[in-house]
């Protein structure tokens, strides 16, 4: 906000991504629209009652007409939004494909939006319950989430930015490497020259490093990056001792 960016945060789950299972959450409201309040009344028995899928009215449908309210609010200013839907697909692989067409229509309604914007449709982790999980690639999946990134489309013709992405998306990445991402375009757009995306501008009071750019040369890996232990998806050679 100090930058000038209206932002937004909404959730659909009661107990919140930044409270779960022992973090702080917030004291003061972090953004200019702040979900909290319905995202607690959402989940009331009564709310639970009236919405559902036989009422074709959904947890993401709540979050998605938030978002749609905040971006037809501020046309012509800056924005940063953090919408996360908690429940669509986290129990079942199959859920998800039932918005598919709640999704399009957001996007395609959206497009003039969505092509002046930085876009990431992401997960947090992967399937951790069901058949699926119990795979080897399951096991990778739990810790290694989707994450697809849209471009604004001015840039779409941007040789270096295009090759970072496609170069660094076959790097291992950190939670750290997006939160300076997210850095990395709040801080550059400010004027009106797009940025040079063909040289690496590091900070040291980073943990990451934005994968718009070149990432710094050296090994990466759960030890460099940082990434803790149990979450680490290299595969290590192990030695069970008696």
């Amino acid at each position: 906000s100090q930058m000038g960016y209206k932002t937004m945060m909404a959730e659909n789950w009661s107990r919140g991504v930044f409270n779960w299972p022992n973090c702080k959450g917030f004291d003061k409201q972090p953004t200019t629209h702040y979900m909290r309040e319905a995202q607690c009344i959402i989940f009331s028995p009564l709310n639970n009652f009236i919405q559902g899928l036989k009422n074709c009215y959904e947890p993401h449908h709540f979050i998605n007409d938030y978002m749609q309210q905040f971006m037809n609010a501020y046309p012509n200013l800056p924005k940063i939004a953090m919408s996360w839907e908690s429940f669509l697909g986290h129990d079942s692989a199959n859920h998800p494909f039932h918005a598919d067409g709640d999704y399009l229509e957001f996007f395609k309604r959206n497009r003039e939006e969505i092509d002046n914007s930085f876009l990431f449709f992401m997960g947090d982790h992967g399937l951790r319950v069901g058949k699926i999980s119990e795979t080897s690639i399951g096991q990778l999946d739990i810790h290694n989430p989707m994450m697809m990134v849209s471009v604004p489309r001015r840039l779409r013709n941007d040789a270096a930015l295009i090759a970072n992405l496609k170069t660094n998306s076959h790097k291992l990445l950190s939670m750290f490497d997006v939160h300076a991402t997210f850095v990395d375009i709040s801080e550059s757009f400010s004027g009106k020259a797009n940025p040079d995306f063909s040289k690496t501008t590091p900070k040291k009071e980073l943990k990451g490093s934005s994968f718009l750019r070149p990432l710094p040369e050296g090994d990466r890996n759960c030890k460099t990056l940082p990434i803790p232990f149990q979450y680490c998806i290299c595969r290590v050679e192990k030695e069970k001792i008696q």
